[in-house]
């Protein structure tokens, strides 16, 4: 078991060869290959998605563009606007009040940076727009210490290449489409794949291509 005082794991060395720390250079190089493909617009992103989720069983979303919300600038977590709760904004732009989705983070997420790309197809509902401030903080973890089993990497991969590629989040908004009807996190992150390997399929360049893979 690990323990804070003092951690006992194994200090944390691998990542495999898609992974953004340890000087490995995959990701970053198929996110530039991604840079050089013309963007799809959000329009033609949302409906592919949905016809993924219909072809699926699934309910299309006919307002999957939800921008009722802040960003918190200490970290870039995504909060409710007006100091309203996040999932109360989500809840009634969704009409989920009525028709609740069995666990709030049954859901399908995308973000954009602001040239226009699709940035991330992510699953749950820890939505951000978390990007390093500089390159020396890449491998920074939550506690700052070693990366092992006791702790997280301090940002998201996604917020790291983009960094890496000199872009930026498009903090106006955020593609959400809930899941309705599964009913566990094995059929949403099946879902999720499906998703991103579709929208490859059809030309969607996705700057952190593998987000949805993992």
């Amino acid at each position: 078991m690990c323990s804070e005082k003092p951690c006992k794991c194994a200090t944390y060395h691998g990542g495999g060869r898609r992974s953004v720390h340890y000087g490995r250079t995959e990701r970053f190089d198929k996110a530039e290959e991604q840079l050089n493909k013309a963007p799809k617009t959000v329009d033609e992103i949302i409906n592919l998605t949905n016809s993924f989720l219909q072809s699926n069983g699934l309910k299309p979303v006919d307002n999957p563009k939800f921008t009722s919300f802040s960003v918190d600038n200490s970290d870039k977590t995504v909060v409710g606007k007006n100091n309203d709760k996040l999932e109360d904004k989500i809840n009634d732009h969704f009409g989920l009040v009525k028709n609740p989705l069995n666990k709030p983070s049954h859901v399908i997420w995308m973000k954009f940076a602001k040239n226009g790309q699709l940035g991330v197809v992510a699953a749950s509902n820890d939505y951000n727009f978390d990007i390093p401030p500089s390159s020396d903080v890449y491998d920074e973890t939550t506690n700052g210490k070693p990366k092992c089993k006791c702790n997280k990497w301090k940002y998201t991969t996604s917020g790291i290449i983009l960094h890496k590629l000199n872009l930026e989040w498009d903090e106006s908004f955020l593609l959400i489409f809930p899941l309705h009807g599964i009913e566990n996190i094995q059929r949403r992150n099946l879902i999720e794949k499906g998703v991103g390997n579709f929208l490859i399929e059809n030309d969607v360049p996705i700057v952190d291509f593998y987000s949805h893979m993992f």
